[in-house]
C-alpha cells in the first residue's frame, strides 16, 4: 500500500486526477487512509466527475479529522 499512496500523492501533485483517483481508491480499499489522503481522494473524485462519491469521501475525511482532533482540517 505505501507504493499506492505514493503514486496517488505524486499523481495528485502533478494534477493527474484520474491516476490520483485510481491509486488512492486502490489504497483506500486495502486500508483506511489518513484524513489528508481521504481529502485528496475526494478532490480527485470530484475532478474526474464522481460527484456522489466526492461527497461520501469528503464526509469520511471530515469525520476522520474530527476523530483525530484535527478541527481545522474538519472545518475545511
Amino acid at each position: 500500500m505505501p507504493d499506492l499512496l505514493e503514486r496517488g500523492r505524486t499523481a495528485y501533485d502533478q494534477a493527474q486526477w484520474q491516476a490520483a483517483y485510481d491509486a488512492y481508491a486502490r489504497a483506500h480499499a486495502a486500508q483506511p487512509l489518513a484524513p489528508s489522503d481521504l481529502w485528496r481522494l475526494a478532490m480527485a473524485a470530484y475532478l474526474t466527475g464522481r460527484d456522489a462519491e466526492f461527497i461520501t469521501i469528503l464526509e469520511r475525511a471530515h469525520q476522520a479529522w474530527l476523530d483525530s482532533g484535527g478541527l481545522i482540517g474538519a472545518a475545511r
